[in-house]
């Protein structure tokens, strides 16, 4: 019978899950390859790209008499705990993490006494965020309407995921409700409008960031009303400060990342700042 409640909880707690296994378990992968020297680095990397061409209908059926053999069917766990091994995530949290991590930053938090762990998660996830929440959408889109895999491996009905619910609508080979086939695709859909909408703001901020990295870039300062280097702080503005560097000039703050102020326009409400 079609229980689009049950339906729904029982995509949510698989996607859900095999997102954050796939997006936290990926980065901490990518920020090994990036952050370390270790031998047998470039080798490991080209294994999973290896990896990453191999069909998942190719390993499917050794999927399955596994998962049968340690008594894992009708079990979420055996749909969430596998995306722990996402080549293609891992991949592009690599590229990101290239161009985006300053590796003394990290030199700088192990200076101060932050743990390994502590450092990948205090100061590399918050500037991984965009790749995350980019990665997170294409996870969680391809979870939830896996359909290949769930069929094989969930054969109780209260097991059932949303897109094999809908398949069920098709009914007999005489007559097709497709007003109720209809229904049930735009309930299912509805969750991939939610999920994009919440986190396509960190992907277009990390764009914007992307875009004035190197160069000089114009900052909107707000509730600015006068910069002075009399002090300490020259100026609170939002979401950074803008410090003085003890030589004259100013640094703005913001992240954690010191960025030096070329020219404040406070009519405008804008700063320049080479990043």
């Amino acid at each position: 019978t079609f229980n689009p409640i049950r339906g729904f909880t029982n995509s949510m707690i698989i996607s859900v899950g095999s997102t954050a296994c796939t997006v936290y378990f990926s980065a901490l992968t990518a920020y090994a390859l990036v952050a370390y020297q270790w031998k047998g680095r470039k080798t490991f990397f080209t294994v999973i790209m290896c990896v990453m061409m191999i069909p998942a209908q190719v390993t499917s059926i050794g999927f399955y008499q596994f998962m049968y053999q340690i008594h894992m069917t009708n079990n979420f766990l055996a749909l969430i705990l596998p995306s722990i091994a996402a080549p293609a995530t891992v991949f592009f949290m690599r590229q990101f993490m290239l161009s985006s991590l300053p590796l003394e930053l990290l030199d700088s938090a192990r200076i101060d006494g932050s743990g390994e762990f502590n450092t990948f998660n205090r100061i590399a996830l918050p500037i991984m965020k965009p790749a995350m929440a980019t990665q997170a959408i294409f996870c969680f889109v391809s979870s939830w309407n896996s359909l290949f895999l769930p069929t094989i491996l969930l054969t109780d009905n209260s097991k059932y995921t949303m897109p094999i619910m809908v398949g069920l609508l098709r009914g007999d080979i005489y007559k097709t409700e497709h007003g109720a086939i209809y229904l049930g695709l735009t309930l299912t859909i509805l969750p991939l409008f939610i999920v994009y909408f919440a986190l396509s703001k960190y992907i277009i901020a990390g764009v914007a960031l992307g875009g004035v990295r190197g160069g000089a870039a114009a900052v909107q300062i707000r509730g600015a009303a006068q910069v002075s280097c009399s002090g300490e702080t020259a100026l609170a503005a939002g979401w950074q400060e803008l410090v003085c560097d003890g030589q004259g000039g100013v640094k703005a703050a913001s992240g954690g990342v010191s960025w030096l102020v070329l020219s404040v326009d406070t009519a405008a409400n804008t700063a320049v700042v080479c990043m």
